[in-house]
């Protein structure tokens, strides 16, 4: 008989994935620090910035609105146990994350297409500050446990 974990190791569970994923940035960083270039002006990466910024604003807003519906609409179609409360935030929270780290992949492309590498640190400034603003709490975890009471 298998039984389920309690709330405090599931919440560990959350938090270590999100170090995990968080640390994710660090290879990237490696990779550019020891492989990419020089950058050369007027090259390709810089006719990248521009657009790929504005997919990287997009993507931090889009986040932050489908986080949040993602977990209205699983609130809204699941029973109301603490276990699904806990599985619907953990879904919602790694979609999070495996999103933000997109940004920092568009970075990569920016500096292997001969952006400086200023840029790429600029990208990757705003995928650390998703993942900070964006980790498990306590706090969204409460509200989240709310919606499905109600």
């Amino acid at each position: 008989m298998t039984s389920t974990p309690s709330f405090s190791t599931q919440w560990r569970v959350l938090q270590v994935v999100w170090l995990a994923v968080f640390f994710s940035l660090v290879p990237y960083t490696l990779i550019v620090q020891m492989m990419a270039g020089p950058s050369r002006p007027g090259s390709l990466g810089d006719g990248l910035v521009m657009p790929l910024g504005l997919v990287a604003a997009f993507i931090v807003i889009a986040v932050a609105f489908l986080r949040r519906t993602i977990m209205k609409r699983m609130a809204a179609s699941m029973d109301h146990s603490e276990f699904n409360v806990l599985r619907t935030y953990r879904a919602a929270c790694i979609f999070t994350w495996i999103v933000l780290e997109s940004i920092a992949l568009l970075a990569v492309v920016i500096v292997f297409s001969g952006a400086s590498r200023f840029m790429f640190y600029v990208f990757l400034g705003l995928a650390v500050a998703g993942f900070v603003y964006f980790r498990p709490r306590r706090a969204e975890y409460q509200q989240l446990d709310e919606l499905f009471q109600a």
